[in-house]
């Protein structure tokens, strides 16, 4: 971004957007637990049911297909720069996975960034469980959560813009990986083939 807004521009978008307009959405994102708690608080409401267990349990899998996630791209930039730094192509990697400078094995031969996508789906779940509970189909709790995607989707195209200049084959990654949720090939079991890329 630094490159992109200068000077003084700079310090009123770090201002502006990444002190405030951040902090005042990651405030936001939450309201929709406020909704669940006043609504636990309503006479004849129940402590727990088949839809809290449902949603509560969905929530923990998206958190931990997220952490995988992040964990395997932890794993290899890990392992990309140790190969960096000594030459030698650490274990469960190959030279051309190194090379080409970004992961496209695991989770992320099905989506390009499993890891957002899971982080959106459990705000915006929290959101659809809120709706649940209050017997809407949408109400003000969704701001933070519709706010909070958008910054992710902005921030998404901006990285995937700078990934793209760097490495050379990110453009043929997107054209066979959609960008947050798994396409056709993804759930019939046909893993895409980017040049270089290691066979589990």
């Amino acid at each position: 971004m630094r490159r992109k807004i200068r000077g003084p521009l700079y310090t009123l978008f770090n201002l502006g957007f990444v002190a405030l307009f951040q902090n005042l959405t990651l405030m936001a994102v939450v309201w929709p637990a406020y909704v669940l708690t006043l609504c636990s608080q309503l006479p004849g409401s129940t402590d727990s049911d088949l839809v809290d267990v449902i949603f509560s349990r969905g929530l923990v899998i998206l958190l931990c297909i997220e952490t995988i996630a992040d964990q395997q791209q932890w794993r290899y930039q890990q392992a990309k720069k140790s190969y960096r730094e000594t030459g030698a192509v650490p274990d469960g990697f190959t030279k051309d996975d190194l090379d080409r400078g970004f992961v496209v094995s695991g989770l992320w031969a099905f989506s390009r960034h499993p890891n957002f996508a899971c982080e959106q789906a459990i705000w915006l779940g929290v959101y659809q469980w809120a709706c649940f509970r209050s017997d809407t189909m949408y109400n003000w709790s969704g701001l933070g959560a519709m706010v909070y995607c958008s910054i992710f989707l902005g921030s998404t195209v901006f990285t995937e813009s700078i990934s793209a200049a760097k490495y050379p084959e990110y453009k043929e990654y997107q054209q066979l990986v959609n960008k947050l949720v798994p396409g056709l090939g993804a759930l019939v079991g046909k893993e895409p083939e980017v040049k270089g890329a290691k066979k589990d």
